[in-house]
């Protein structure tokens, strides 16, 4: 199941042809919110000499504050050229809901936490500040900003929390009780990439809403208006993929919370 969407980002949404038409969604900051990971990756030119098993100081300083769990992290792969070694430096918050991944070609912001968008923008303002120090380069080749929201419904109510563009095939009921219905598209907004996955999720109950969006190449100065822009991007397509239900749910208050 998937939505006609050409190279050159046509085809989204509404029939054949014609730019992205998803309409720029109001600012908005959810009592709720049904996001089980967000990640914010910066790449930059590859620094072999950050291979080292020992991260640098200065990285280790500006991030060692917020994130005092430090783990050496060892990737083996075998392929037809041979045995590729890499390493990896991660850096956790005290409980391991907030980690910074550096690696020799990228740094990564990452939570299972996630409360807004001002706080994951202020922790992500010293991850840049972290990364700058270390990176010798004025700017990164590629900023990824990715939401991946589970929303907690299944296979009998997943039309009343998702348009129904995006659960047709679930809906028809013609191969009865599937073990697994998804989808998966890509394209362009007017200035970026993006990706959308969706369907139903691996655990009971659940229904994946996967969105990434990623701009090439921006100044080390300009990452926090890039991922300010890419985050109104991805609530967008966030808006379209659900229905008035799903809002009214992130309306609501939390259990536990006055």
């Amino acid at each position: 199941m998937a939505l006609d969407v050409r190279p050159g980002g046509e085809g989204l949404p509404g029939g054949p042809g014609g730019p992205w038409s998803i309409e720029k969604a109001p600012a908005d900051h959810f009592p709720r919110n049904f996001i089980r990971t967000a990640v914010c990756e910066l790449r930059f030119p590859t620094l072999f000499e950050l291979e080292s098993d020992r991260p640098p100081a200065a990285f280790n300083k500006v991030l060692r504050k917020e994130y005092p769990t430090y783990e050496l992290l060892r990737d083996l792969k075998v392929g037809g050229a041979g045995v590729a070694h890499s390493v990896a430096h991660a850096f956790r918050s005290k409980q391991a809901r907030w980690s910074v991944t550096r690696r020799p070609s990228a740094v990564t912001l990452e939570t299972t936490q996630y409360e807004s968008f001002a706080g994951f923008q202020q922790r992500l303002a010293v991850v840049v500040k972290a990364a700058a120090s270390v990176i010798d380069s004025d700017f990164f080749t590629r900023i990824g900003l990715r939401y991946i929201n589970m929303l907690p419904c299944g296979r009998d109510s997943a039309g009343e929390w998702v348009r129904p563009e995006l659960v047709a095939l679930l809906a028809s009921g013609a191969f009865g009780e599937l073990a697994e219905c998804s989808g998966r598209v890509r394209g362009r907004t007017s200035t970026n990439d993006f990706a959308l996955q969706y369907g139903l999720g691996n655990e009971v109950d659940t229904y994946a809403i996967d969105i990434d969006v990623n701009s090439e190449e921006m100044a080390t100065n300009k990452v926090a208006a890039t991922v300010d822009m890419l985050h109104q991007e991805a609530f967008a397509l966030f808006r379209w993929c659900v229905t008035e239900h799903t809002i009214t749910e992130l309306r609501k208050k939390p259990e536990g919370k006055a």
